[in-house]
């Protein structure tokens, strides 16, 4: 299935492989993908269970993050690490993980 391509930053340009922000059931991840004939497409792992010893089942390639308000807090960590002062926020009353755009710096 192929990733929105408005979320996706090439990261290597050789390849044709970068991130993509991810969606599914209410939980955000950061996918790893990979673009092909003009479309993005999550990349499959089969993760080590042990010792030499793979699992049979391929996963796909992602860090998940969590609903809207966690990835909120992980945006505000990574951007203080940087020394970047990010002011975007839920607005008081809104519980819906709508954000203000204008208030993303970048």
């Amino acid at each position: 299935m192929p990733i929105d391509e408005s979320t996706y930053i090439e990261t290597n340009e050789q390849y044709h492989v970068g991130l993509a922000i991810d969606e599914y059931n209410g939980t955000i991840s950061i996918a790893s993908v990979r673009q092909y004939d003009g479309k993005c497409y999550q990349r499959w792992c089969k993760p080590q269970i042990g010792k030499d010893k793979f699992s049979d089942k391929a996963l796909p390639m992602k860090i998940t993050i969590g609903n809207a308000e966690q990835a909120e807090r992980l945006i505000r960590v990574i951007a203080e690490a940087f020394g970047i002062d990010v002011g975007l926020g839920f607005s008081e009353g809104n519980s819906s993980g709508e954000h203000e755009a204008e208030m993303i710096p970048f």
